[in-house]
């Protein structure tokens, strides 16, 4: 999984790909929820609330993995996938308790993407 980068290139460039999906959510909860196949859901105020907290975040979970960072990037790879995981979690439960069974699979493919990735760059330091 290396792509020619180093493991702390490869932790940073998660980082800010983390951090860009936060702050997109942020600043468009609209878009995001579109994005992440759960329609005109950001459009309501109140799911927009929820888009934006979730925004945060993943923007504080991207930023502890730069190398500015106080916390261990081991530390922020394992909250990271603790999040996703829940974040897979909701997703099931709200595909299962759901007539519209389409929405709500881009935030489990999302999630489990960065849980995949958080887990390839915790396990790459081992080697």
């Amino acid at each position: 999984m290396s792509l020619g980068l180093t493991p702390p290139q490869l932790r940073m460039a998660f980082g800010c790909a983390r951090m860009l999906v936060g702050t997109g959510a942020w600043v468009a909860p609209v878009t995001s929820a579109a994005a992440f196949d759960l329609g005109a859901a950001g459009e309501d105020p109140h799911t927009a609330l929820v888009i934006r907290m979730v925004g945060v975040r993943d923007l504080i979970l991207g930023a502890a993995l730069l190398p500015t960072s106080p916390l261990p990037e081991q530390v922020a790879l394992q909250a990271g996938i603790v999040a996703d995981a829940a974040d897979m979690a909701a997703a099931v439960l709200h595909l299962a308790r759901t007539r519209r069974r389409a929405r709500g699979w881009g935030v489990l493919l999302g999630a489990a993407a960065f849980a995949i990735a958080g887990i390839l760059l915790l396990t790459a330091d081992a080697d």
